[in-house]
């Protein structure tokens, strides 16, 4: 039987980010590590093998940005290499596979003060334009509202791919209020560039 690994208090230092790490992290999700560092401390503990961080690097780069000395952590020395690799593409890979209950989402939301709705990272003009109501279920709202409401069903990673967009676009684009407007004007462009593409192919000789 595995033996549960020792809870460790690592400095940063001798930490190393895992240079496979097939997870990108954005300046929107280290902001978001570093609002819930601030807001709650590290409750989510970094896994490390031989100094190299498995899971958590995330955490592990917000800490250093926040000038956090140590960071909780567990060491599995134990995994082999190929373990090593498995463990750390499941432990990004798992968290993608659920889906958001945005109607809870919003419920949860509710009555909380602004500092720790902010540290929740989730953007509450996004969840006003998917028409998210915080009533109980059953309940109903939203009427009067002229805007149009289009909802779409995704797998947990292709909302995170979603959500990572928008927030990029956002990022190099002030002038995008809220998510919808950025997830527009991505698709504004990738049309913009597929007809641009079928009328060169119209007009190639």
């Amino acid at each position: 039987m595995n033996e549960t690994p020792e809870l460790l208090e690592v400095p940063v230092d001798e930490l190393s980010l895992d240079p496979r790490n097939a997870r990108r992290h954005h300046e929107g999700s280290l902001r978001a590590s570093r609002e819930s560092l601030k807001a709650f401390g590290q409750l989510d503990v970094v896994v490390v093998r031989k100094g190299v961080v498995l899971a958590g690097n995330g955490i592990v780069m917000a800490a250093r940005e926040l000038g956090l000395k140590t960071v909780l952590a567990v060491s599995v020395d134990r995994l082999s290499d190929e373990q090593a690799r498995a463990y750390a593409l499941a432990d990004n890979k798992v968290a993608s596979l659920s889906a958001w209950d945005f109607g809870r989402v919003a419920r949860q939301l509710a009555g909380l003060d602004e500092a720790l709705r902010s540290a929740t990272s989730f953007d509450e003009r996004a969840l006003q334009a998917l028409d998210v109501e915080a009533s109980e279920p059953g309940s109903r709202g939203g009427g009067g509202n002229a805007e149009r409401r289009t909802y779409y069903v995704m797998t947990g990673e292709q909302a995170a791919i979603v959500q990572g967009a928008c927030t990029h676009a956002r990022e190099q684009d002030q002038t995008l209020e809220d998510d919808g407007a950025a997830l527009a004007a991505i698709c504004q462009e990738y049309a913009d560039a597929v007809q641009a593409r079928q009328a060169q192919e119209e007009n190639a000789p």
